[in-house]
């Protein structure tokens, strides 16, 4: 027995040693699989975040590439844009001119479309179509240059306040000029004088050969403002030879019923009967039995002298002029 034990002891310590080896190494085995499940576990999420990563900048490459189209798009569609606009530009420059040319005087169509530098040039030959120097004294030649204002247009939208300066010029070189316009006595006239039995209204109307001899030249306001209106009159009458009242009141019947606008010519003619007799025409317009100076004080008073209230309302008006003019 002693002897079987003897010889069975170093087999059972060989197979106990042998069982500790392949523990030990399952052991390892196992922590290795543990380790490489970790790792592949962790490459299939860094592979998914690259994928993910990818397909975001691949939809961000296509959808610059289209932005980059649109803008290319939307510039070609400016270029076009800008060609014809140019075109137009073009045309209603061509339009705008001829439009003039059959309106104003050369010297006047080169002060419009040549802006400020061709000022000084225009100012000295519009003199001479006044009107012929020798039968003037000095100060109506000085007169005759204050006739002809010379008008700088910021745009061609503004055309009709040149036509409306260019057709007083015309009407003032018809009118004939032989004198100055003598000192008029200033005639008293108050509320408390009757207008239907006045004598010296009659009077006046009883002239008639004076009156149908000189005829009062047609001026419009146009689309001027009133003061520009009012100053181009003032510079009419200072041409005139009127040494009759009659032919006076005239002329302010004549500047009142050329008002463009209704309302401000009522808020005249309101204004100046505050002051001055008037009387109805058998036309239903009334004359106001004043003289021109009047008129100045008349404006005033009812506030029509200022030019900052009528620049919006004159600016539309002309555009929609051109408007119906087609261009």
């Amino acid at each position: 027995m002693d002897r079987l034990q003897a010889a069975m002891g170093p087999k059972v310590a060989a197979v106990a040693a042998d069982k500790l080896w392949q523990f030990q190494l399952r052991k390892e085995n196992k922590a290795l699989l543990e380790q490489l499940q970790e790792n592949e576990r962790r490459r299939q999420l860094d592979a998914s975040e690259a994928e993910r990563k990818l397909k975001d900048s691949a939809d961000r490459i296509i959808a610059l590439e289209a932005r980059l189209s649109e803008v290319e798009r939307e510039n070609f569609r400016d270029d076009q844009a800008r060609k014809e606009f140019m075109k137009a530009d073009a045309a209603f420059k061509a339009d705008f001119k001829n439009f003039l040319e059959g309106r104003l005087s050369e010297v006047e169509l080169l002060n419009i479309l040549g802006g400020p530098s061709a000022t000084a040039s225009a100012t000295a030959p519009s003199s001479s179509r006044v009107g012929p120097p020798g039968n003037m004294p000095s100060s109506r030649s000085a007169t005759s240059h204050q006739l002809n204002p010379v008008t700088i247009l910021p745009c061609p939208r503004d055309q009709g306040i040149a036509e409306s300066n260019n057709m007083l010029n015309h009407q003032i070189q018809k009118t004939p000029r032989t004198r100055s316009k003598p000192t008029l006595a200033r005639r008293p006239m108050t509320r408390s004088r009757n207008r239907s039995t006045d004598s010296p209204v009659e009077t006046r109307a009883e002239v008639p050969s004076r009156t149908e001899a000189f005829k009062i030249p047609r001026i419009a306001q146009g689309t001027n403002h009133i003061k520009t209106y009012y100053d181009n009159a003032n510079e009419v009458f200072k041409g005139l030879d009127m040494n009759d009242a009659q032919l006076e009141v005239d002329f302010v019947s004549a500047f009142i019923s050329g008002i463009t606008d209704p309302k401000i010519s009522n808020r005249l003619v309101s204004e100046l009967q505050r002051a001055h007799p008037s009387r109805t025409k058998k036309d239903g317009r009334i004359e106001v039995l004043c003289d021109w100076d009047d008129v100045t004080e008349g404006l005033r008073k009812a506030g029509l002298l200022s030019l900052r209230k009528e620049i919006s309302r004159r600016k539309h008006r002309i555009l929609g002029d051109l408007s119906d003019l087609g261009f």
